[in-house]
Formats: structure tokens, C-alpha cells, sequence
């Protein structure tokens, strides 16, 4: 009786856990369009390797994107920071003169 139990505890449990339809056929099935379907996750479940593929190109793209801006910020502060610096030699030498 227990083994009965435990196996049909174990088989209820895989069976709420375990997700064996793709989150596009889901989507699908619940009235939804390809053109509709929208990616969320980091899940690949059904992606050919080359929409996998075009996913990570633009993914790298964006991450340049935003690496480019950080850098061009970081510039910018640096280029602040000399002026200011600059300006400030400046006075120290028109004072002492």
C-alpha cells in the first residue's frame, strides 16, 4: 500500500513539475499568433539553432550599446575632472604670480 502511495506521489508530483510543452506551442494553444509570441526567458525549447543564433547577435549588440554609453560617460567624467583640475592649476599660478 505504501509503494502504491509513494509512486503515485512521485507520478502527481512529475506531472504538476515537469513542463513538457514549449512556450510556443503553449502559446498557441491559448489563442495566441507567432506574430504575438514574445520571448522572456532564457529558455531555447524549440528555437532552431539559427533563431538561437540571431537572438545572441542581438543580444551582443545591445550589450555593446550599452558598453559604448558607460564608456562614453566614464570619458566624459575624466574630461570634467582634467578641466576642472586645469582651471584650478590656473588659479594656484595667477595667485602665486
Amino acid at each position: 500500500m505504501t509503494k502504491i502511495t509513494v509512486i503515485l506521489s512521485c507520478l502527481l508530483f512529475g506531472s504538476v513539475v515537469l513542463n513538457a510543452q514549449t512556450q510556443r506551442i503553449a502559446h498557441r494553444s491559448h489563442s495566441g499568433s507567432n506574430k504575438t509570441f514574445i520571448i522572456t526567458t532564457n529558455e531555447n525549447w524549440g528555437l532552431s539553432p539559427a533563431q538561437e543564433k540571431k537572438m545572441e547577435i542581438e543580444r551582443i549588440k545591445l550589450d555593446s550599446i550599452k558598453q559604448k554609453g558607460i564608456q562614453a560617460d566614464t570619458a566624459r567624467k575624466v574630461a570634467l575632472k582634467q578641466i576642472a583640475k586645469d582651471k584650478i592649476s590656473k588659479k594656484v599660478k595667477t595667485k602665486k604670480s
